[in-house]
C-alpha cells in the first residue's frame, strides 16, 4: 500500500516549469486538488501535506540529484518501507503525455531516482514516470529547459489526470495502476483519450 508520494524536481523558482520538474508539478496539482497547504520545519529537507486516509504528499527541498536524502528522511520519520513510497518523476524516453507505473526496477539513468534507490538500498521502490518526449536524458540542458508553449496542454493534461491520485490509490491501488499504464494525454484538439 502506498503511504507517501514524493515528487522529484529542483526546488528553486527558476526550475518550476522545466521538464525535470514534472514530478513536482504533479504533486502541486494533487495538493491544490485537496485544498491543502504545504507544511515545513526549517530543519527538515522536505515539505509535506496530507488528507485523512490518503497518502502523505512530499516535495523535497534538495536538488534532484540529492532526492534520496529527503525521501529516506521522510520514510524513516514516518516508519515507511521503501515499497510504501511512490516516486513521481520525469522520463525523457517516454513520449510526452505517456505515464508508466512500475513497482520496482533500476533508475533507468535518472539521477534523482538513482539517489532514492541508493538511499533506500533497494530497487523495490514504486515509481510513476511522466513522459517528456525529448529522447535523451544525457542532455542536461534539455531537461532544465522550460516546456515549449505547444507542449503545455499535454503537461496540463498529465498533471490534471494525476491530481486525484492520492484518493484513487487509497480506494483501489491495483485498478489505479492499470488505469495509469493505459492512459495517454489527448493530442492537441483531440477530445478523446
Amino acid at each position: 500500500m502506498i503511504r507517501a508520494i514524493i515528487g522529484l524536481g529542483n526546488p528553486l523558482a527558476q526550475y518550476a516549469r522545466t521538464r525535470h520538474n514534472l514530478g513536482r508539478m504533479a504533486l502541486e496539482a494533487m495538493r491544490e486538488k485537496s485544498g491543502l497547504k504545504w507544511k515545513s520545519y526549517f530543519w527538515k529537507n522536505y515539505l509535506w501535506c496530507q488528507s485523512a486516509d490518503e497518502p502523505l504528499l512530499v516535495l523535497s527541498k534538495t536538488y534532484m540529484n540529492l532526492s534520496g536524502e529527503a525521501a529516506y528522511r521522510v520514510a524513516k520519520s514516518r516508519g515507511l518501507k521503501p515499497n510504501e513510497v511512490l516516486i513521481i518523476l520525469d522520463d525523457c524516453f517516454l513520449p510526452l503525455g505517456k505515464l508508466r507505473y512500475r513497482k520496482e526496477g533500476s533508475s533507468g539513468g535518472h539521477n534523482g531516482l538513482g539517489s532514492v534507490l541508493e538511499a533506500f538500498g533497494t530497487e523495490e521502490v514504486p515509481r510513476l514516470r511522466m513522459g517528456t518526449g525529448i529522447g535523451s536524458c544525457r542532455m542536461a540542458d534539455r531537461v532544465l529547459e522550460d516546456f515549449p508553449a505547444e507542449d503545455l496542454p499535454m503537461v496540463a493534461a498529465m498533471t490534471e489526470y494525476l491530481s486525484d491520485l492520492p484518493k484513487r490509490l487509497s480506494l483501489n491501488e491495483e485498478k489505479t495502476i492499470n488505469e495509469i499504464n493505459n492512459w495517454r494525454a489527448p493530442s492537441t484538439g483531440d477530445a478523446s483519450n
